[in-house]
């Protein structure tokens, strides 16, 4: 039973939803559905150059916490933003939190492309 009520309801201004794989249920005990608490949860692109990316490190560990990452140019080693909470309340600010941030770099006129070497 996924709440949809949870992604459906956060502010992301540009964003656009491209990996949804959010489905934990604060009423229910962290091992009744610790499969749920993974690295890959949500993913929302921001135009060509920017990606939130939203999961759980480490994978089923109930000691762990969600990550939320904003990345630019697919520079994956050097977010722009990084915050580490731990409940769905705190995921949510912090989702649009970083949200708002992507969107204020969006506004950069000439805002420089990070070279990333593979």
């Amino acid at each position: 039973m996924k709440p949809h009520n949870f992604v459906d309801s956060l502010n992301i201004l540009n964003g656009i939803i491209t990996y949804n794989d959010i489905d934990i249920n604060e009423g229910i005990a962290f091992e009744d559905q610790r499969y749920s608490f993974k690295l890959d949860m949500l993913q929302i692109s921001f135009g060509d150059r920017f990606t939130l990316d939203v999961g759980w490190q480490p994978d089923f560990d109930p000691s762990g916490h969600f990550v939320v990452v904003a990345i630019q140019d697919y520079d994956w080693l050097n977010p722009v933003v990084k915050i580490k909470p731990r409940s769905l309340k705190t995921l949510k600010r912090a989702i649009e939190k970083a949200a708002k941030i992507i969107n204020e770099q969006m506004q950069i006129k000439d805002l420089p492309f990070r070279n990333i070497e593979f």
